[in-house]
């Protein structure tokens, strides 16, 4: 079972002497993962501009607006629709703990952690 949610972001930019050029990135779409996906969105913004989609660097989508006239008011308003599937928190809180335990006995935790497990004249290390 899944539950929709309705989001809705708005910004306002507001400037005391007119701005002749803007860019603007706005990081406000959901994330889309294992447990929810984006199903609609609208982009609104108060100019008569184009807008794009991209996905940056951390891979997430971000809408850019570039403005080239002048303006003293810029406003945005995104509306997105977002199907999560439903879930019981304990069943997330043991899975949590159970992929902490395991990246803590990992090889990976072990190189990262060097200085701090291994022993020295000072410390000891427990075989538990």
């Amino acid at each position: 079972m899944s539950i929709l949610y309705q989001l809705e972001y708005a910004t306002i930019n507001n400037y005391d002497e007119p701005v002749v050029a803007g860019h603007f990135d706005f990081k406000v779409l959901p994330l889309e993962n294992e447990r929810q996906k984006l199903l609609s969105y609208k982009v609104k913004p108060s100019l008569d501009i184009p807008h794009e989609i991209y996905t940056n660097h951390e891979g997430f989508d971000v809408i850019r607006v570039q403005i080239y006239q002048r303006f003293n008011e810029f406003q945005l308003l995104v509306k997105s629709t977002v199907e999560v599937d439903e879930f019981n928190v304990f069943d997330m809180l043991f899975r949590f703990a159970a992929e902490e335990q395991a990246y803590y006995q990992s090889d990976e935790c072990k190189l990262a952690n060097y200085e701090y497990t291994v022993a020295t004249d000072s410390t000891t290390i427990s075989d538990e």
